[in-house]
């Protein structure tokens, strides 16, 4: 679908164009993950200068052999789709049943807003589910090598990840409150429930800070409005990481925030949530894990923040998921009546039927309009591209091009991203 998206001239310089422009940059030379599209933002080109994602570095080598637009896509999606495989093993160490096993991973499979996601060009946030995922698989199973894996690479995907880790160990230690209460009072201070949430903050906090400076080092003076103030600017914060200080001070500035579109917000969460019946909010402390991009987004007046069929929600999916798998052990924890015990023993069952709806609605509504239009307009685009002169050439010789001091020299070049080559002409 995106590659189908991307022939009709559907996709957007922002992002996908930025990525295909700073892949090519790199492979041939002329610029480490560099790109032309924010030559005032980002003096310095550079993809590490607007989010710390070392994961590109490991992507490289498959671009490297296969240089093209549908290597990204096809990557991003399969990368999405493995994470049914933490779904999975997550499920069967908590129902020890492989048939809902199953049904709660082709759950995640279908789930709409994921496809939304996915349908949107390429983003690094389309990395962080699987190793999310795993991370909450590992911690759940205490695998603890394997924990400390999917978290660097959970960390490496984007700096905003931290939070997300961070909110996985304030999670776990809610649902461990117990055997940790028991541990204080036996005094056994090293005892991994114990330790793990701490961890887990301490080395997320160290991450985003250490992030930020890398940030710093590839874009040392960035303006204000680069820095997420006009996203955020009914709180009164320059940036994400001034945002809870602007709420001790300013209380009302965040009650007023959050009131900004309220009612795309609430409707936001609804349609996270319907497809999977709102089983999650049966778990709360699971949930948490979901909470804190959730409360970015409510506190935010930028639309794509809290809504659909943008890369945004892509944050919250860990966690609704862990919260899905335990809501419905909760659901068969509880003793219901002779009737609703048929809908509580075919859960996923239901699950699966509901999350087919919820596709099936999303892809009548949203398909028609992305995947089609004028054909005679593709036809005269592609005959545009045809006249290029020695685009092939172009497309090495100026895949990163030299910072413009004026907004009219930066026009005078056209960026044109079509079947898998960045070119530019002047």
């Amino acid at each position: 679908m995106g590659m189908r998206k991307h022939e009709l001239f559907r996709t957007t310089a922002w992002d996908l164009g930025v990525f295909i422009q700073a892949f090519d940059s790199t492979i041939h030379g002329t610029g480490f993950f560099a790109y032309t599209l924010e030559p005032f933002t980002n003096p310095s080109g550079s993809f590490f200068g607007v989010h710390f994602s070392p994961i590109l570095i490991a992507i490289l080598p498959i671009y490297a052999a296969y240089p093209s637009i549908g290597t990204l896509l096809v990557v991003q999606a399969l990368a999405l789709a493995l994470g049914a495989v933490p779904v999975y093993y997550l499920s069967l160490s908590t129902f020890g049943k492989v048939r809902s096993s199953i049904a709660v991973a082709l759950v995640y499979l279908l789930y709409f807003p994921m496809h939304a996601a996915n349908l949107f060009d390429f983003h690094v946030e389309s990395f962080v589910v699987t190793p999310m995922l795993c991370a909450i698989y590992y911690l759940q199973t205490q695998q603890w090598k394997k924990l400390a894996v999917s978290v660097i690479l959970a960390l490496s995907t984007i700096e905003y990840a931290a939070f997300m880790i961070a909110a996985i160990g304030i999670a776990y230690l809610l649902l461990n409150a117990a055997s940790i209460g028991k541990a204080v009072r036996l005094r056994k201070f090293r005892d991994s429930s114990l330790l793990l949430p701490g961890m887990l903050c301490l080395v997320a906090a160290g991450w985003f800070l250490g992030a930020r400076q890398a940030l710093s080092f590839f874009n040392p003076s960035p303006p204000a409005s680069f820095e997420g103030a006009q996203s955020w600017s009914l709180v009164g914060a320059g940036s994400i990481a001034e945002i809870p200080g602007y709420l001790l001070m300013h209380p009302a500035n965040g009650l007023r925030a959050v009131e900004f579109d309220l009612p795309l917000k609430l409707l936001y969460v609804v349609f996270l949530l319907a497809p999977i019946l709102f089983v999650p909010i049966l778990r709360p402390t699971a949930f948490l894990a979901a909470l804190p991009w959730l409360g970015l987004a409510f506190l935010s007046n930028y639309a794509p923040f809290y809504q659909i069929g943008f890369q945004y929600p892509l944050f919250v999916v860990p966690g609704i998921f862990w919260a899905l798998i335990l809501g419905m052990q909760r659901l068969e924890s509880l003793d219901f009546t002779r009737r609703l015990r048929i809908i509580q023993r075919n859960m996923a069952r239901i699950l699966i039927v509901s999350s087919m709806v919820g596709l099936f609605v999303f892809a009548g509504l949203t398909y028609p309009i992305t995947l089609t239009g004028p054909m005679q307009h593709v036809d005269y685009l592609n005959r545009i591209i045809q006249l290029v002169p020695q685009a092939q050439q172009l497309s090495h010789r100026t895949t990163c091009l030299p910072t413009f001091q004026t907004g009219s020299q930066y026009t005078r070049y056209l960026s044109i991203c079509h079947r898998g080559r960045p070119i530019f002409v002047k």
